[in-house]
């Protein structure tokens, strides 16, 4: 498999955002220092960051800048995510964007 060559943001580290960093890491499509993932609660963020190594953040606004792709929360309200990614990605996300 290919490696990626970009730096992957996470919003969010529960289930499947752990789940898709754990893969990525275990496939060695991503390094450790090629990922940040962002997440409010601090035992969940501390679990993931002892368990892969990957950088972590209380802020998705620290997770976002630097990174090429951006993987937002798909389970806690996407506002905020669109809000991020609309100042720091150049694939801006608008409340106008209807998810079929």
């Amino acid at each position: 498999m290919m490696r990626l060559q970009n730096k992957v943001g996470f919003i969010g580290a529960g289930a499947t955002g752990s789940a898709i960093v754990k893969g990525l890491l275990s496939k060695q499509l991503v390094g450790e220092k090629d990922i940040v993932v962002a997440e409010m609660m601090q035992g969940v963020r501390e679990k993931l960051a002892k368990e892969t190594n990957v950088r972590t953040s209380a802020e998705s606004a620290d997770t976002v800048v630097g990174c090429e792709v951006t993987v937002p929360d798909t389970v806690r309200s996407t506002c905020h995510s669109k809000h991020v990614l609309a100042i720091s990605s150049p694939y801006r996300l608008d409340a106008s964007t209807k998810h079929t």
